[in-house]
């Protein structure tokens, strides 16, 4: 906030010509001619001078070294275009001076802090108590943050665009390490150690019925999973289950693990039915 009321205070150059014209017609007449490099000399100019931030110095003093080298005939015509250039100069800085212009909390500048504080609080509040909703807050966050950066300053809008990058890539491999260990710990020991050996995926005795409903059943563990972590960041094509397009995570997921859980869901459609977590067959016969 400071420094974009310093830019704004800085680069209202008009504002240096509505001053000068407070000045008297004696104290322009103690300072020589009228044009504006004279009036350098001048007790009242020297304190609007002294009261200018260094921007607008250098303007004051970029504009009075080229009155000084106008001609005395052409001094009013000077002072009237260098008063152009300088408006010319603030103009360039009106994207800035509308981050101030409204109702106090109202004013875009006061817009992009209140995006700022909420994107700080969703980050504490995952902090210190996590919620599944977490991330699809903070994706709401940057995107209200950065929904009117066409309208900003480019400088601003730059900052506000990193800022964005930062933290979804942030928020991106962090939710890919929960996705991993959750994937670990829930679903890649369990297959391990009770499912990938045994016939009809391995080599060793048939797998139980009930192993295998507890691992690929309605609410089993791939089921679980795949509802839990997956499910919002995948799509199902013609050749199964495919990253969503609209998700920074569906761009990071293996296609092998995809791959599985198709293969697992599969599986749960012609072994198992609705409800069951042990498998079943229904035969019927005709005569």
């Amino acid at each position: 906030m400071n420094f974009v009321e310093a830019v704004d205070q800085e680069t209202r150059l008009a504002r240096l010509y509505d001053q000068l014209e407070d000045m008297t017609p004696e104290q322009l007449a103690a300072a020589g001619a009228g044009s504006l490099g004279d009036n350098m000399g001048d007790a009242v100019f020297r304190r609007i001078y002294s009261q200018s931030g260094v921007f607008q110095r250098v303007v004051l003093d970029s504009v009075s070294s080229q009155g000084k080298v106008q001609t005395r005939a052409g001094s009013a015509l000077a002072e009237d275009t260098q008063k152009r250039q300088v408006e010319r100069i603030s103009n360039d800085f009106n994207q800035w001076h509308a981050l101030l212009s409204g109702d106090e909390r109202a004013r875009p500048i006061d817009v992009i802090l209140a995006n700022l504080a909420d994107l700080r609080e969703n980050r504490r509040q995952a902090a210190v108590a996590p919620t599944p909703a977490d991330e699809t807050l903070l994706s709401q966050s940057l995107s209200a943050l950065t929904r009117n950066n066409t309208a900003l300053p480019d400088t601003l809008g730059t900052m506000l665009n990193e800022v964005e990058s930062e933290f979804r890539a942030v928020a991106t491999a962090a939710t890919m390490t929960q996705l991993n260990q959750a994937l670990n710990d829930d679903v890649s020991q369990f297959c391990r150690d009770f499912v990938q050996p045994l016939f009809p995926f391995g080599t060793g005795r048939h797998i139980s019925p009930a192993i295998f409903g507890q691992f690929f059943g309605p609410g089993g563990r791939m089921d679980n999973y795949y509802t839990s972590y997956l499910q919002p960041h995948v799509i199902r094509g013609p050749n199964g289950l495919e990253p969503a397009p609209d998700s920074a995570i569906a761009q990071n997921l293996s296609p092998a693990t995809l791959a599985q859980f198709d293969r697992a869901q599969a599986i749960q459609l012609a072994f198992l039915h609705p409800g069951h977590l042990n498998p079943g067959w229904t035969c019927r016969s005709r005569i």
